[in-house]
């Protein structure tokens, strides 16, 4: 919500704010303030300036809510123990990128890594089609799936919820 101040009674915030703001003055912050007042009054006629003011703070309605037990609690993401592969192709030496829900977790290549089980799966289904020639110096025509990042798996969480 936005309230009107007298440019004689405003602070140096509010006028370096409002010039800056509404005005589109480029001023620096230590700009004094009767160069300030001047610059606002050849660009503005009225004798206020308009300030925004702070957002009342929210606060929670009603009582605290209980603190969750054991049983309400979300259970611990199962966990993965990987190791993905340094490539000798191009970026084989950088981080990869696996999304799963349009949260992106950037997995280090040349060394054991612990990731949630779901990014496992994302893992182990990117696959990419290859295509390998024939002796006779053609073009295979039925291709063959890769491990679009080949990886190791180390450690494999057991649980009986993802077993099934």
């Amino acid at each position: 919500m936005n309230r009107q101040v007298k440019i004689a009674e405003a602070t140096h915030d509010q006028l370096l704010k409002f010039a800056r703001e509404t005005l589109g003055f480029n001023s620096p912050p230590n700009i004094g303030r009767e160069t300030l007042v001047a610059r606002i009054s050849v660009a503005w006629t009225k004798d206020y300036i308009t300030v925004a003011e702070a957002a009342a703070e929210v606060s929670q309605a009603g009582p605290q809510p209980l603190p969750q037990t054991a049983e309400q609690e979300a259970p611990e993401k199962p966990m993965v123990r990987i190791n993905i592969h340094i490539t000798e192709e191009a970026g084989g030496n950088e981080a990869v990128p696996v999304g799963v829900n349009g949260r992106i977790m950037l997995i280090p290549r040349g060394k054991d890594v612990d990731i949630p089980y779901t990014y496992y799966e994302v893992l182990k289904h990117a696959v990419m089609k290859k295509y390998d020639p024939m002796p006779d110096g053609g073009m295979n025509l039925v291709p063959r799936e890769v491990p679009t990042y080949p990886f190791q798996v180390i450690l494999a969480e057991v649980r009986e919820d993802i077993a099934a």
